[in-house]
Order: C-alpha cells, then structure tokens, then sequence
C-alpha cells in the first residue's frame, strides 16, 4: 500500500506538444503513456476510485480538500488484480458508482514532479 500527498494544479487548454517538449529538454523523463479508465464509487463511508492504466489496475481511497485553488489529497492506494471482478464486488456491498471516466495521459517525472497531461 502507498500512502500519497498530493498537491493538484490543472491548467485547461495547454498546448500539449509544447510542453512535453519544454518538458523533455529540462530532461523530464516519460513514465507512462496510455489510455485510463476509472470507476468512481460511494457509499455511506466515503469514496474510492477503481483505476486501469495499461496492465495495472489499483484501488484509491481519496481524502481530499481544497485551499487557495489548489486541490490538497492524502491518497492510500494499493494494486489490485482484475477490474471488472472488483467493481462487480464493490456493487455487492453496496457501492453505488457515481462516476466513470476515460482519458488518455502522458506523465513525466522531473526531480520530484510528477506531471500528468491528459486528453479527454
């Protein structure tokens, strides 16, 4: 299980192949790039997010706020094995999904910044 702090800017209607090529000559190194595909469910206790991105699929359990425009969020997240089956068994105890999301991203690492860059 990883335990994340997560500090979240987004900035709408970038121009994407500038800054992955501002971002490859400041030598930011490319970790991902695919389509993903998220469920996000609810029930009583909170809210979680089912998440596949490539071969991996994990489970995030968000607890999130907002200060000054930037979305704060401690994240506990493990990998779990097959989507479809663990959606199926969040609908048996009572999750309701009240989101689902697909989107293709490129993330880069620079020294400790992860950038994400999405397309919808």
């Amino acid at each position: 299980m990883t335990s994340i702090n997560e500090l979240e800017v987004k900035i709408l209607e970038i121009n994407k192949e500038s800054i992955i090529r501002t971002l490859e000559t400041y030598g930011a190194v490319k970790i991902f790039e695919g389509d993903l595909y998220s469920r996000h469910y609810a029930n009583s206790s909170g809210k979680i997010r089912i998440r596949k991105a490539g071969d991996m699929v994990y489970i995030t359990k968000k607890t999130a706020f907002v200060y000054h425009d930037i979305k704060h969020a401690l994240e506990l997240e493990t990998y779990i094995g097959d989507f479809d089956t663990f959606c199926h068994m969040l609908d048996l105890l009572g999750f309701k999904m009240v989101k689902e999301i697909h989107k293709h991203r490129v993330s880069y690492i620079l020294e400790d910044i992860h950038y994400d860059i999405d397309t919808w």
